[in-house]
């Protein structure tokens, strides 16, 4: 795996987690359409043979399977986030480490890195190939990847 590869593991759980969130909106969306609101507070009983009902518990089931699998996966990024920040604390240079967490960690644009580095974005990119460079170097030591 390269450093970049490795890197981006974050993002890719980022991902996943902002669409298993989108499906759990959905799903809650498709639920209050489907039953309806009711405000008043009794409960109120379905015919066994009725398809809305059944929809209903079988949408409630698939929320209850998304939403442990977004624990899940928040609990992987958090794994993942903590191996990756300890082993980018071995990077030397403190422009190197700066730029790496920014992008991989923080998932910032080169855009806003560039600006807040106060460099060109050019000059941002010349720098994030070095700093791959020296992880790369850290990942070899470490035996990652």
């Amino acid at each position: 795996m390269t450093p970049k590869e490795y890197l981006q593991q974050i993002r890719h759980i980022d991902i996943r987690i902002r669409t298993i969130e989108t499906e759990i909106e959905q799903l809650r969306a498709e639920q209050i359409t489907l039953t309806g609101i009711r405000l008043d507070g009794m409960p109120h009983a379905r015919n066994p043979g009725d398809p809305v009902g059944n929809t209903a518990v079988k949408l409630a089931d698939e929320l209850a399977d998304l939403e442990g699998n977004l624990l899940r996966t928040k609990s992987e990024l958090w794994r993942k986030r903590a191996e990756i920040l300890e082993l980018l604390g071995k990077v030397r240079d403190p422009e190197h480490y700066q730029l790496l967490c920014m992008r991989y960690v923080q998932l910032e644009r080169w855009e806003a890195i560039a600006y807040d580095m106060g460099y060109s974005w050019r000059h941002t990119l010349r720098l994030h190939g070095e700093a791959l460079l020296e992880f790369e170097k850290v990942m070899e030591v470490y035996h990652v990847g």
